[in-house]
């Protein structure tokens, strides 16, 4: 596909996300660091990604996550989870027992996610510019036509 028609899909898209686009959002460092990511390589583009630690399923999310990411990369973006909740034993265990290569920020009250307007985006992900603004909204892991926007936004803004 070449990069009009991508720009034009991209556009589209952003129409659905009108109320969280271009919002600022910072990066929740100032949340507990509950696994440091493997390395941190000072990218521009940040990925969050949401999770419940009292989900079996939505903790297990982040295999899946590892796993795309050992296949597909978006360039120039470093990968962080925001879970919210206070960690379960299942969760403590499961980040413990696995290798995951992203850090794993812990929000217990949900704040971050009212602070910043983003409340109903926490079953999703957002990919934040080096200026911490939404530029990409939807999960890449399960859809490849997201993907491929994912790819262009950090490529392109």
């Amino acid at each position: 596909m070449d990069n009009r028609e991508i720009e034009k899909k991209y556009e589209a898209h952003k129409m659905n996300y009108e109320k969280v686009w271009n919002l600022e959002v910072p990066f929740p460092e100032k949340l507990s660091l509950f696994k440091a990511p493997d390395r941190s390589n000072g990218n521009k583009n940040k990925l969050l990604a949401f999770i419940s630690t009292d989900c079996a399923e939505c903790v297990s999310k982040m295999e899946a996550w590892k796993n795309f990411l050992g296949e597909q990369k978006i360039d120039n973006t470093e990968y962080a989870f925001v879970a919210l909740g206070k960690p379960t034993a299942y969760f403590s265990e499961y980040i413990k027992s696995n290798q995951l290569p992203f850090a794993i920020y812990i929000d217990t009250t949900g704040g971050y996610l009212y602070r910043n307007n983003i409340s109903g985006y926490y079953q999703t992900a957002l990919l934040l510019n080096a200026s911490r603004k939404v530029v990409m909204v939807g999960d890449p892991e399960k859809d490849p036509n997201i993907l491929e926007l994912y790819q262009y936004a950090a490529s392109e803004k």
